[in-house]
């Protein structure tokens, strides 16, 4: 190796130090984050972390980082991100382009199923068990989501209100389509046999097919709320189809 090329790399190296090395406040004071809101930023750029990140109602707290520097191969900047959310905790790694987009890898999110209800769009439901969600692959632009590949499985789901009924393990599988994404819906065990096919185009349109099941031991109460979905069929599947978009529940 050349002399100038082993200089101009140390140089780059003591620059690249002293950046990480300034404080996390200083930068952040100084950058407009909107609609980001950022509050109590500690460490360095390095490692840090802050109170918690806002947008409008959603909230991460206890959010911490650490640079990851192999997202800079491909023109990105990227970290390690650890952070609490929904009385659970969840971690990934995280890159943004210098044109906004993001992209997530290896991403898992712990939660009690309880604390969905905060964010559900019925108030009346009520939800039991453990949900876990990997992200192993997910890429979105400033408008909308162009790709994610992963999984969400509830497990010791319970439904508690507006009827009760034991759901056993729920999965839900995403991945992508030509036209955008479809989820796979199942489960096994509980009182209620679930599944069906979720599609979502890359416009924010869905197309939802799902066949919902009572067994033997079902609660009565639980089949008078399946009728209002609709006739059971000669399967004993109640049929739940619907289309509409997406951000008429967001």
């Amino acid at each position: 190796m050349k002399i100038r090329s082993i200089i101009l790399l140390a140089t780059a190296a003591y620059l690249l130090t002293l950046l990480v090395r300034i404080p996390a406040d200083l930068v952040i004071a100084n950058i407009d984050t909107a609609p980001l809101k950022i509050d109590n930023p500690g460490g360095t750029v390095w490692s840090g972390e802050v109170q918690s990140v806002s947008l409008g109602p959603n909230r991460l707290e206890n959010v911490e980082w650490t640079v990851d520097f192999l997202p800079l191969l491909e023109g990105r900047v990227g970290a390690r991100v650890e952070f609490n959310v929904l009385c659970g905790s969840g971690q990934a790694s995280v890159a943004r382009a210098f044109n906004g987009e993001i992209f997530v890898s290896d991403g898992e999110l712990s939660i009690d199923a309880a604390g969905l209800e905060s964010v559900l769009p019925a108030s009346l439901v009520q939800l039991g068990g453990q949900m876990q969600l990997v992200i192993e692959q997910a890429h979105f632009t400033p408008l909308q989501p162009q790709f994610i590949r992963g999984d969400l499985t509830w497990r010791k789901a319970v439904l508690k209100s507006p009827v009760q009924a034991d759901l056993g393990v729920v999965t839900l599988t995403v991945i992508p389509n030509s036209d955008g994404h479809s989820a796979q819906l199942e489960n096994e065990g509980g009182v209620l046999r679930m599944s069906g096919k979720l599609d979502v185009d890359r416009r924010g349109g869905y197309r939802a097919d799902i066949r919902l099941k009572p067994q033997a031991n079902a609660p009565a109460e639980l089949e008078s709320a399946l009728k209002l979905l609709g006739r059971k069929g000669s399967d004993g599947n109640y049929r739940l189809r619907k289309n509409g978009r997406l951000r008429d529940f967001l």
